[in-house]
């Protein structure tokens, strides 16, 4: 079934490819292919049963599916100026029958992870404990490569800030809930979001929100959120805060 389902995503990017590799559309589909591979090796290194690896591989396939449509319709990937992603990508699942060959319980599994995989708080009350660890697998795999995304393209000569930092302001300055829900030890919201800045130190909270040690493991093995404290502009004024992240993702599970 993964494989039948790595074929349909071939064939459903393959119409908003273009030749420039370096194009919005291009950035997506190679997080999507990464994000697949971490969701395995977190599967894997938390001892997973085959079975459920490759459902946890499947799941990080599928869950920015509907980033392509997205785009292709608002021309952002900012979400507040389109809508959902998380929830278009499960609408896409589920009208392009992905998963009828797989059994309800699974079925199910991926549509709830893909749809809840953005959400800064998840409806736990909702979900089974099989449920729940799928969806924070994924939420851990793309965490990892958003950190990856974010320090190769910072580290190009030029670089697309309307794409990468969704249209925010370049002014450096920083908004109080945000550092706030960091001296907190939360996950900033991105309803408190003003500037290119602020967008930044709300990437860097998701630390305060990995759920499986593999998933730290890899964050602190890859450095690229080290390099994002490094780089970020003005950080002398958030240095608190910078520090209580470090002391985060330093912490042994």
């Amino acid at each position: 079934m993964k494989d039948l389902i790595y074929k349909w995503f071939y064939n459903y990017t393959a119409s908003f490819l273009q030749n420039d590799d370096s194009s919005p559309y291009a950035l997506k589909y190679q997080h999507t292919l990464r994000v697949a591979q971490n969701a395995k090796k977190i599967a894997i290194k938390s001892n997973f049963p085959e079975a459920d690896i490759n459902l946890a591989e499947t799941i990080g396939l599928l869950h920015d599916c509907g980033r392509f449509q997205q785009f292709a319709q608002y021309g952002t990937f900012n979400d507040r100026l389109s809508e959902d992603h998380a929830e278009l990508s499960a609408r896409l699942i589920s009208s392009e029958k992905l998963l009828s060959k797989l059994n309800k319980t699974d079925s199910d599994i991926i549509i709830k992870a893909v749809a809840f995989h953005n959400k800064k708080a998840l409806p736990t009350a909702e979900l089974t404990d099989r449920e729940l660890k799928f969806v924070r697998i994924v939420r851990d795999a793309d965490k990892v490569d958003i950190y990856h995304v974010m320090a190769n393209q910072l580290k190009k000569p030029q670089i697309d800030h309307k794409t990468l930092f969704l249209n925010q302001s370049e002014e450096v300055a920083f908004s109080a809930p945000i550092l706030d829900a960091i001296k907190n030890q939360h996950i900033a919201n991105i309803e408190d979001m003003k500037t290119e800045v602020d967008f930044r130190m709300i990437q860097l909270s998701w630390v305060f929100d990995i759920n499986f040690p593999a998933s730290l493991e890899l964050i602190k093995t890859q450095g690229n959120l080290n390099y994002l404290i490094d780089v970020l502009p003005a950080k002398e004024l958030v240095k608190d805060e910078l520090n209580i992240i470090k002391k985060q993702i330093d912490y042994e599970k």
